[in-house]
């Protein structure tokens, strides 16, 4: 049977990331290794739980001791500790929520195919002008093919507006009430990764040889996960202080619906 390491970078995520372990604890059947790399926290809730679950044997912990960039975690994780062990790693935020069995199993099927290098979650996001994008917060990679020559440093993995397919898109939120940007000015669809991982398929459109490919997560696995979103971002000293505070306001609410998922998870 393949290796699979579950990799969860971490930061200030309170009990989402305890949602987070104990969810794909609970929920996954395929052997699978959970490797969380915490990138600083300076809560102890966080490093109280994380050590504890490490010592109960659940996750293998990594503790960067400072304050660190998601980018950074995920060079770690996906060029140094799964450099030569795994078969497979699978990116989690550390605010999913795995809702059903089969999740691992049915992404695995995918990116099995012929030339698959990842697959990735695929749906709207309002950073962009343009409406479609794959997502690493939730993704699995073949790690035979991404050692393959397409390794990146995932610090800086923002895409460059000076090369294709980024020099025609336009960062940042729209405004309420904006008009909408002309048709024909922006990528086509199915070639955007937001933020994290936008350098990779920069990579995979431009110097790939070999003809991988990033594939969609399909639909039946959609309803499988849930994904809180910002819980880390109201603590994160790196984030600007109104993004913070929206954030902190947006963590609030979320916080009875996380512990309510949590406490049917530990029945």
């Amino acid at each position: 049977m393949k290796t699979v390491s579950i990799l969860i970078p971490n930061y200030n995520s309170f009990e989402a990331v305890q949602l987070c372990i104990e969810s794909v604890r609970k929920y996954t059947k395929y052997p699978c290794r959970i490797i969380v790399h915490d990138s600083g926290s300076d809560n102890k809730r966080d490093l109280e739980y994380l050590r504890k679950a490490q010592a109960a044997g659940w996750i293998e912990l990594i503790e960067a001791g400072a304050p660190k960039p998601h980018g950074e975690a995920l060079n770690f994780l996906l060029n140094e500790r799964c450099k030569n062990e795994f078969d497979y790693a699978v990116v989690l935020d550390d605010d999913i929520y795995i809702k059903e069995e089969g999740w691992l199993e049915d992404m695995l099927k995918e990116v099995k195919k012929d030339k698959v290098l990842a697959v990735c979650d695929y749906q709207e996001d309002w950073h962009y002008y343009h409406s479609d994008f794959y997502e690493v917060w939730f993704s699995v990679f073949d790690l035979a093919a991404y050692r393959d020559g397409m390794q990146i440093d995932w610090n800086t993995s923002c895409g460059d507006l000076r090369e294709e397919p980024y020099k025609s898109m336009k960062r940042g939120m729209v405004p309420t009430g904006a008009e909408a940007p002309k048709e024909g000015s922006f990528p086509s669809p199915n070639i955007i990764i937001n933020d994290v991982g936008a350098k990779l398929l920069i990579k995979i459109l431009n110097e790939n040889p070999k003809g991988y490919k990033v594939a969609p997560l399909p639909e039946e696995v959609k309803r499988k996960y849930k994904h809180w979103g910002t819980m880390s971002r109201s603590t994160a000293k790196i984030v600007p202080e109104n993004i913070r505070l929206a954030a902190t306001e947006e963590l609030q609410k979320k916080s009875d619906e996380i512990n309510k998922a949590l406490r049917e998870i530990r029945i």
